[in-house]
């Protein structure tokens, strides 16, 4: 039987956190996690207890965003460019697009 490993716990404190649900940022937040799920997001105390702390540095958290470099970086660009490998084309439409 092999020992079933326990997930990394961290906690991310001094973070401003977007919930796209809502339009109103969390400050000052702690956030804290296991693995790779957010646990909870509060403005109260949080016992980290042997987590590894984070201080994000006033930095704002957007959970659900997910992999956001794709559309912006492909969205604007021929699909030639894409096929082709022409990355700085693709790069300088993303960059252009993002403004």
């Amino acid at each position: 039987m092999q020992a079933q490993e326990t997930a990394t716990q961290t906690l991310i404190t001094n973070a401003r956190v977007f919930d796209a649900r809502s339009d109103a940022r969390i400050e000052n937040a702690r956030v804290p996690t296991e693995g790779n799920l957010i646990k909870l997001i509060s403005r109260d105390a949080i016992d980290a207890g042997d987590a590894t702390i984070i201080d994000g540095g006033d930095c704002t958290l957007w959970p659900r965003l997910i992999d956001v470099r794709w559309p912006t970086m492909y969205y604007l660009a021929a699909q030639s460019s894409v096929v082709s490998g022409g990355i700085l084309e693709i790069a300088v439409r993303a960059a252009m697009g993002a403004e």
